[in-house]
């Protein structure tokens, strides 16, 4: 249970065996590969470019097969995310084929689109229609020798005889025909004389006239048929299209395949930019995982003929984690806020326990836990997942066996649930007791318990800290600026202990601690210093325990969303049982339940996460850990649907 640092490396091969050595690095995934400048290099982008474009089609067209077959077939369509590394080797003899499957199901979609744009067009041509379906003739820009017709629109509702009256000026010349009357505006077809034409048009704009330049060879009713009927012909065009593309759901798997074998294809030509080359050799340096130091020179130089020589590791050297099952899940906490630097310890062994503690107090029920954990315990036992997955169900498996501990400890299942349902149903009172605390009745003991908990891992930060700095041989600083306010703390811990258990040698205990600290603050933590500035500087470290005070009082989150989940629970109950103890109430009770404790459920386990975090993050990890280690990123296939190795075991 450590922090690895990796081993620099260089390996000199020869350019026939490339591509054999650097996809057993990408298998392995045991090396990361450093750029090498100054030297000659291989001509790689057109290639990676033209590996681009293939993975991008075929990811178009994996998007096109989902949006044209349901979510249940998709779901009968994923195998398992573990998949044999041959399979990629078969993948490579037909991915030209999928290619042009690729730009066939890209083609086809392309011509769905534009089939839908021309039944689009002609609903909006039969709406138009609809407004002139009563007139029976072919609608078209008719004139004679003295006449025009047009058809539009005008804003409004008018009745003929209102359009009569402001159309009065040229009724003798004009004939005009209300064809349809919305709320908003009335449809009209006009003939008008010529001689008044632009008259006409100019009274017309005043009502805000918009003609309609429609032209039919039919009457509007019979258009509107002949529309119709060739909207329904494209649109078997379409069902047909969509078809087609639906049947290429049986290659899904193999373009996903596909696509996860030209990222790791494009990720090789990546590395290949960064090695250098002579006539006949090629020169490739980087880190290692020192856990494959002797397989890979065993590999290289028996297998592969080549040089390879593995140095001691340096000071910058990438890092990993190296944990057991308990520990690993919560490596991801660690890795987000920073990896180590290499003056750290590594934090994992310790946070986890307070990590799963302090999620399940502050999640704290029972029945809450149970199914956090049952959930996350199926998807480990019954799906093949990658790694990374597995870690963090593992991670919220430990975080529900910590939430049922917990929910024990404070007798909440489902909050008071129990006691519930014997009251209303059972006219009994069953209760789960808590074995620990109340948390309704004595949240002061609760508060006491959990800045307790506080104290006691600024305490163990502040000590990692002290092991460290002793380690670097600097034990001035090591004392009298660090175990100097672990003294202080642990003594302040002791007077709260002793508000709970009323045990009077605690609260001496606790004062002996607390002073001996607050010495050796005022006395020696300015021990680079001389004379009376030592002592100013003692005065202004002591005042340092304000920060520490407020760190401590960052730890009553753990009280406050421990009794918040309680209550809200309680609540839910309360709610559930208003509806009495008859057939409907008894449904009732039931709904309720199921949607008031999955809100509180999502809402609370959200809120435990978070917090959690952020109890590690600023509270402890600022006691001790620098940060700013570079993470070690193997050559690898860092594929998108599927995880590949020699076995699925593996």
């Amino acid at each position: 249970m450590a922090i690895v640092k990796t081993k620099p490396f260089l390996l000199v091969g020869v350019s026939t065996n490339r591509k054999q050595i650097l996809e057993e690095l990408q298998i392995l995934k045991c090396s990361q590969i450093e750029e090498i400048e100054n030297l000659k290099k291989i001509e790689v982008e057109k290639t990676i470019e033209e590996i681009e474009k293939t993975r991008k089609k075929i990811e178009t067209a994996i998007e096109i097969i989902k949006i044209n077959i349901s979510l249940k077939e998709q779901k009968k369509l994923n195998k398992s995310e573990l998949r044999e590394v041959d399979e990629l080797k078969e993948i490579e003899k037909i991915k030209d084929n999928l290619k042009k499957e690729a730009e066939d199901i890209i083609a086809k979609n392309e011509k769905i689109k534009e089939l839908k744009k021309e039944i689009e067009k002609i609903k909006n041509k039969e709406m138009l229609l609809e407004s002139y379906k009563s007139i029976d003739v072919p609608l078209k820009s008719l004139e004679t020798k003295n006449t025009k017709i047009i058809f539009g629109e005008i804003l409004g509702s008018f009745k003929e005889k209102e359009l009569e009256e402001k159309l009065k000026e040229i009724l003798n010349l004009t004939y005009f025909k209300i064809v349809k009357t919305t709320k908003t505006k009335t449809n009209l077809f006009l003939v008008i004389h010529k001689e008044i034409l632009e008259k006409t048009k100019k009274i017309l704009l005043e009502l805000s006239f918009v003609e309609n330049k429609i032209e039919t060879k039919n009457a509007p009713e019979k258009e509107i048929e002949i529309l119709k009927e060739e909207a329904e012909k494209i649109k078997e065009q379409v069902e047909n299209l969509e078809k087609e593309i639906e049947k290429k759901s049986e290659i899904l798997d193999s373009m996903k395949i596909c696509v996860d074998f030209l990222n790791s294809r494009q990720e090789k030509y990546e590395t290949i930019k960064k090695l250098a080359i002579t006539k006949n050799t090629f020169i490739l340096k980087g880190f290692l995982n020192p856990k494959f130091e002797e397989k890979i020179k065993d590999i290289i130089t028996n297998k592969f003929n080549s040089y390879v020589e593995v140095y001691e590791e340096i000071e910058d050297s990438p890092v990993f984690f190296s944990n057991n099952i308990f520990v690993s899940p919560v490596e991801t906490i660690t890795k987000t806020y920073s990896m180590p630097s290499s003056k750290d310890v590594d934090p994992n062994p310790i946070m986890s326990f307070f990590y799963y503690m302090f999620f399940g107090m502050m999640f704290s029920d029972a029945g809450y836990g149970l199914i956090l954990s049952i959930s996350t315990a199926f998807f480990l036992i019954f799906k093949k997942s990658t790694k990374e997955k597995k870690n963090f169900f593992r991670m919220f498996f430990f975080c529900g066996l910590a939430t049922t501990f917990w929910g024990f400890m404070y007798g909440s299942f489902f909050g008071d649930l129990i006691t519930t349902i014997s009251k209303t149903y059972f006219n009994r009172n069953i209760s789960l007791n808590p074995i620990f605390i109340n948390t309704t009745k004595d949240p002061l003991v609760l508060l006491i318990f959990s800045i307790s908990l506080g104290i006691f891992q600024i305490v163990v930060g502040i000590l990692i800290k002290t092991y460290s700095l002793i380690k670097q041989k600097n034990i001035k600083e090591a004392v009298f600026c660090n175990l100097n306010w672990a003294i202080t703390l642990v003594g302040i811990g002791f007077l709260l202990s002793n508000s709970i258990l009323k045990i009077k040698i605690l609260n001496l205990v606790g004062i002996v601690f607390a002073v001996i600290g607050a010495i050796i603050t005022l006395f020696f933590s300015g021990y680079s210093e001389k004379g009376i500035i030592k002592i100013l500087k003692g005065i202004i470290n002591l005042y340092g325990i304000t920060s520490y005070i407020s760190d401590i009082l960052s730890y009553s989150r753990l009280m406050a969303l421990g009794i918040a989940t309680g209550v809200i629970a309680n609540v839910v109950n309360i709610l559930a049982i208003m509806g009495g103890k008859n057939f409907f109430g008894t449904i009732l009770f039931i709904l309720i339940l199921i949607v008031g404790h999955s809100l509180n459920f999502s809402i609370n386990i959200l809120g435990a996460y978070v917090h959690t975090n952020r109890l590690q993050y600023v509270e402890f990890f600022s006691k001790f850990y620098t940060g700013g280690g570079k993470s070690f990123s193997p050559f690898a296939m860092h594929t998108k649907y599927f995880e590949f190795s020699k076995n699925k075991e593996d």
